[in-house]
């Protein structure tokens, strides 16, 4: 008996995308979007009202694994899920983070099913169009993503955090026969200070993913991008080819900052604010 296109499909990308086995967990409260501060950079940041919308009720953790804690937007009037990852890690240098991003063709050596990774057009360092290849099982074609990229930095006593927040743009550039565009992408990549040297890792993403592949096994395709990619990014982001480093258009800690920038205002490290004299100050 022959199985069904689909079926053969789904059994081939099973065995090629192993997924992580799930824990038992009660549902937990994850951290809201962060919100733009007066001070925050000039960007459009449309996309940053989108995800506040999605409040924490809608949200299920599904996998505590390694550090790393997976939840699912299991909103029943959403026709793909939205999944989201979170970790703690140490960081005392916060350019690292921005080395990172930055580093665009190394995106596959972390973000999770991304073959290839360009950059577009670097309209500066918070506004980018990038392009990303997915490499699917054969017979499936490979998936084109295009997206634009923001980057918004809040400095507020209740969140201070850089988040990207990841729009997928289809109509960038023209269409290529090679491949299928992905139509429907939208995600976030962010940091926020928690304590001195320690910062709350996000990754978040919904994925459609075109073509004839059934919503069902797309929302299962992504459901451990959030996973693999922080336990990769974990483990990159302290490498030698991103330490030391230093961008002027964000205003943050670490080595490579040099003795002449302005201070940085921080609730989390006491620096830059009118605190009482007695107050401890950590630099």
């Amino acid at each position: 008996m022959q199985l069904p296109t689909s079926i053969k499909i789904a059994a081939m990308m099973m065995l090629l995308f192993p997924f992580t086995p799930t824990h038992a967990a009660s549902p937990s409260a994850s951290a809201r979007t962060a919100q733009s501060s007066p001070d925050a950079h000039n960007a459009d940041v449309d996309a940053e009202s989108h995800h506040e919308d999605q409040t924490a009720e809608h949200w299920r953790q599904i996998t505590d694994r390694n550090g790393i804690q997976v939840s699912v937007n299991y909103d029943e009037n959403s026709r793909l899920k939205q999944f989201r990852g979170v970790t703690v890690m140490s960081l005392t240098d916060e350019y690292a983070m921005l080395a990172l991003y930055n580093d665009v063709e190394a995106f596959p050596r972390w973000l999770h099913l991304i073959s290839e990774a360009s950059l577009i057009e670097e309209h500066s360092m918070i506004d980018k169009d990038l392009r990303f290849l997915i490499k699917m099982p054969w017979p499936v074609s490979d998936r084109e993503v295009l997206l634009k990229a923001t980057l918004v930095h809040v400095t507020r006593e209740d969140n201070e955090s850089v988040t990207a927040y990841l729009n997928g743009t289809p109509d960038l550039l023209p269409l290529n026969d090679d491949y299928i565009r992905v139509p429907e992408i939208n995600g976030l990549f962010s940091f926020q200070r928690i304590a001195p040297g320690k910062v709350k890792v996000t990754y978040q993403i919904s994925l459609a993913l075109g073509g004839y592949l059934p919503n069902w096994l797309v929302n299962l395709t992504t459901r451990d991008i959030p996973y693999f990619t922080l336990e990769k990014l974990r483990r990159i982001v302290v490498t030698e080819p991103y330490k030391n480093q230093y961008y002027p258009e964000l205003n943050l800690f670490g080595p490579g900052r040099p003795d002449d920038a302005p201070t940085i205002k921080s609730w989390v490290y006491q620096t830059g604010l009118d605190m009482p004299e007695s107050a401890p100050a950590t630099h």
